[in-house]
């Protein structure tokens, strides 16, 4: 048998889910061949590490996917929160400069109400989205941010030393958290 063949059958059975018997028939092997290749081969225990990693590799995925997610809910949460404070400060202020326009119950009742409301609603995004954070999430998010920061930073010190021939030298551990 030639080796090329040898080399596709041990690829097809290590990296697929077709059963040695398949791949044989396909490759016009016999199964006792494919049985001694795969036996001296080692290909069963090959398979298992195969597919280990690539189940790490699909919850890894998968896992940093949600944490993206959760990372953009929780800024948009953040500044959605800004906007609330922002809106009471401004709330506030206009009350005391147009005392006599809040002097109606009626209309000051409603405002405090609507951003009663609206708050209300922003600590239960707030509430869900650290309910379904884990630690785990967290961290990742921490991690993402902290490296964007960081290209950040770069991006900026590169364009300095462009700009003005400066060199400016990272932190150590700046530099190892980048990597």
């Amino acid at each position: 048998m030639s080796e090329d063949k040898k080399a596709e059958a041990r690829q097809r059975y290590v990296t697929g889910v077709e059963s040695l018997a398949a791949i044989g028939a396909a490759l016009e092997i016999s199964e006792n061949t494919m049985g001694k290749w795969c036996r001296a081969g080692k290909w069963v225990q090959e398979r298992k590490k195969f597919q280990k990693r690539a189940a790490r590799k699909a919850i890894n995925k998968a896992v940093d996917k949600k944490a993206r997610e959760l990372a953009r809910l929780l800024e948009a949460s953040e500044c959605m929160e800004s906007a609330l404070v922002k809106a009471a400060r401004a709330f506030d202020s206009d009350m005391d400069k147009n005392s006599a326009k809040f002097a109606n119950g009626q209309m000051r009742g409603r405002n405090i109400e609507s951003l009663s409301k609206a708050i209300k609603n922003q600590l239960d995004t707030r509430m869900l989205i650290s309910g379904i954070m884990s630690a785990a999430d967290r961290e990742k998010i921490d991690l993402m941010r902290k490296k964007q920061e960081m290209e950040e930073r770069k991006e900026m010190q590169q364009q300095e030393q462009e700009a003005g021939g400066v060199r400016i030298v990272m932190d150590q551990a700046v530099e190892e958290l980048a990597e």
